[in-house]
């Protein structure tokens, strides 16, 4: 949000490198739905608001983690 705010690009490079830290965790805790809810959460809305600020190779890991920890690892 900060960035959409203001422009200032170092705020949509803090949150790619946080949303990157995040999609290299190895799990989101699946025993807890909530976790797993949230860290979804979080990561979608980042990468919604900041799609055309993230380089192709940072989309396609932070897409990747949404739907493999996120939706088809923690039910399967």
């Amino acid at each position: 949000m900060a960035y959409h705010l203001t422009g200032d690009e170092r705020f949509a490079a803090r949150c790619e490198q946080e949303m990157l830290t995040v999609a290299r965790f190895s799990d989101w805790n699946p025993s807890h739905f909530l976790d797993v809810a949230e860290m979804t959460f979080g990561l979608a809305v980042g990468y919604d608001w900041l799609y055309d600020q993230l380089d192709e190779s940072s989309r396609r890991e932070i897409r990747s983690a949404i739907v493999e920890k996120g939706v088809v690892l923690p039910w399967t």
